[in-house]
């Protein structure tokens, strides 16, 4: 009877999201993905996938963002056209999964008021499945009290703001703010979907106490050496999950990871999120480590995939909303694989210079005299070819010169001489001198072949790279100069960021750090999305449009996303903040952009 029901109101709009599903890209689609050589050829194969002609319009050359763009209003479309034709309950489902989306927006909003931003203006950078009717209504607001009354009555998240004040809205309560209202939406959803009962709140209740148990976790090690007390810790972790009461009670009282690691454990189905032996998510290997982050969405993606092994609920709208979010994340990553000519230049140059930097290290050093400078350069000779080369010399030119060792002594003895090959005939010159070789670049298959990119493991080490920090240090001091906090930051955003230090704070959150006349004041960053990157430190070999490269002192080559990264630093006591959102250029790009003066938010 059940199955009958529900196939009456909701059972045409679960078969379109399952032919929604049956297109999602496979293990085959990846493959081809990853064969590409450049942006045009991701555009042709996507073309050939359920994604269509969704980038037709778009003018060569094309860039990564425009194809997440694109993707992403894609699948904003399927889930309207979902919406537009479900009905009581399902529609009020749906309604649910769009106010996460809504309490990032509003969130923006907020921040952008607080720094002073034209409200318009961010409405533009807001989730497109996060926009509700009566968002225009905010840009009337022109202060946080005026924004704060126009939520509480125009918005569906009036209800999730009954528990702050408009006293409580500032910059440094933003962080705290977002994740009161996230902790609302979750219980208040979970309730719901508990209500609907039957297959759907048996299978959301497991993806959602996975999601209030993830955020626990997060805010627990994102909060480590911060002003937060472990009371106002317990007061942001949602009232649902497995590791709710007990294992609340617990972090709410941890200070390091490894009492986080020992309290999670206890679960069985989250001890291989902290378990360093394993690769990924049920032990499969890899060819690199796993982040804390990465294993998060792993398990996430299972559970997501479990929804469609049953049929007559709706966790399955859920599932699809999320694993198309995951891939479109896998196609922006790819896209953002391909390189531009000026890092290969860079690159290779960046090389170039610290191999005959620890090759000069090697050198002795100049001595003052000329003689023993000379002698000093040469290399080291054995006695035995000190005798042959003479002895051979002097025995060839016997037979044509009568007083050979003279000769020697006159003309060859101490000389350099250039050793050419035999002389070609003439017809062989001129072929030589008219044919053009033709000069042809590596494809990008070939450059992957080739590992071009790639710093072999044996050369994964730390101390071969402080040539490159210290000549960093240098560069940035004369970039300095004697220019005006005002002037440099202009400057900042066009430098060079290849050997600088940096350090991970928190996952998508890092620090710049310098050492350059005064000693360098680490600032926390209070915004993070997943912990596993905290206390990463390195020299910065490799910077792309979205990520930084860095060695670690314990010679391992970690990677920091750019994206939601706030990087700040003191450097003669002027405080810098790099915002990493509108940080995402390539070298080259930053190098010839024209960046504007205006006020920036954390995004």
């Amino acid at each position: 009877m059940e199955a009958l029901y529900f196939n009456v109101s909701d059972g045409y709009l679960e078969g379109i999201v399952r032919g929604y599903k049956s297109a999602i890209l496979n293990t085959t689609h990846y493959l081809n993905l990853t064969q590409c050589e450049t942006l045009d050829d991701l555009k042709l194969q996507l073309s050939a996938t359920d994604y269509g002609n969704f980038l037709a319009n778009e003018p060569s050359p094309i860039a990564a963002s425009t194809i997440h763009e694109k993707a992403t209003q894609k699948l904003v479309d399927e889930f309207k056209y979902v919406r537009n034709n479900a009905m009581a309950p399902l529609s009020q489902f749906l309604d649910y999964l769009t106010y996460a989306y809504m309490i990032d927006n509003v969130i923006l909003l907020i921040t952008g008021t607080l720094h002073e931003r034209d409200t318009n203006e961010l409405l533009e950078r807001c989730h497109p499945l996060g926009v509700f009717d009566t968002m225009p209504a905010l840009c009337v607001a022109t202060n946080v009290t005026e924004l704060y009354e126009t939520v509480m009555v125009e918005t569906p998240l009036a209800p999730y703001f009954q528990k702050i004040s408009v006293n409580d809205i500032d910059e440094l309560n933003i962080e705290i703010i977002r994740n009161t209202l996230y902790k609302a939406y979750l219980e208040d959803f979970y309730d719901y979907c508990k209500r609907i009962g039957g297959v759907t709140g048996e299978l959301m209740s497991e993806i959602l106490e996975f999601e209030a148990d993830r955020r626990t976790i997060n805010i627990t090690i994102n909060s480590f050496d911060t002003e937060l007390s472990r009371d106002d810790r317990a007061k942001l972790f949602p009232n649902l999950g497995k590791l709710y009461p007990e294992g609340h009670m617990k972090l709410a009282r941890a200070d390091c990871l490894d009492h986080v690691k020992a309290v999670v454990e206890v679960w069985v189905e989250y001890r291989p999120f902290f378990d360093t032996t394993l690769n990924s998510f049920g032990g499969a290997a890899t060819s690199e480590a796993k982040t804390l982050d990465d294993r998060f969405f792993e398990y996430e993606v299972h559970l997501n995939k479990l929804t469609f092994q049953q049929q007559f609920h709706y966790a399955i709208f859920y599932a699809f909303l999320k694993l198309k979010e995951q891939e479109i994340r896998n196609i922006l990553w790819i896209a953002e694989y391909f390189p531009n000519k000026f890092g290969i230049i860079f690159f290779t140059g960046l090389l170039i210079y610290i191999i005959m930097s620890n090759i000069y290290s090697q050198l002795p050093k100049y001595v003052t005299n000329s003689s023993e400078a000379k002698k000093e350069r040469q290399p080291p000779v054995s006695e035995t070819t000190k005798k042959f080369v003479p002895d051979f010399v002097t025995g060839t030119l016997e037979e044509t010169v009568k007083d050979s060792a003279k000769v020697y002594a006159s003309k060859l003895k101490d000389k350099v001489l250039l050793l050419d090959n035999p002389l070609k005939t003439s017809n062989e010159k001129k072929k030589r001198k008219h044919s053009k070789k033709k000069v042809r670049s590596m494809s990008a298959k070939e450059k992957r072949e080739t590992k071009i990119y790639e710093i072999p493991n044996e050369c994964h080490r730390y101390e071969l790279f402080i040539p490159l920090n210290e000549l960093w240090l240098q560069y940035i001091d004369e970039l300095y100069g004697t220019s005006s906090p005002a002037v440099f930051a202009q400057k900042l955003l066009k430098a060079d960021f290849h050997g600088a230090i940096l350090t991970g704070n928190s996952v998508n959150s890092c620090i710049l750090i310098t050492q350059i006349s005064n000693p360098i004041l680490i600032i926390p960053v209070s915004r993070s999305r997943c912990a596993s990157y905290i206390g990463v430190t390195g020299i910065n070999i490799h910077e792309t449009e979205n990520v930084f490269k860095l060695i670690t002192k314990d010679n391992v080559l970690k990677v920091i996303p750019k994206g939601h990264s706030v990087f700040t630093f003191l450097l003669r006591d002027h405080m810098f903040t790099l915002y990493g959102d509108q940080f995402r250029f390539r070298s080259a790009a930053r190098a010839a952009k024209k960046f504007k003066n205006k006020p920036t938010i954390d995004l």
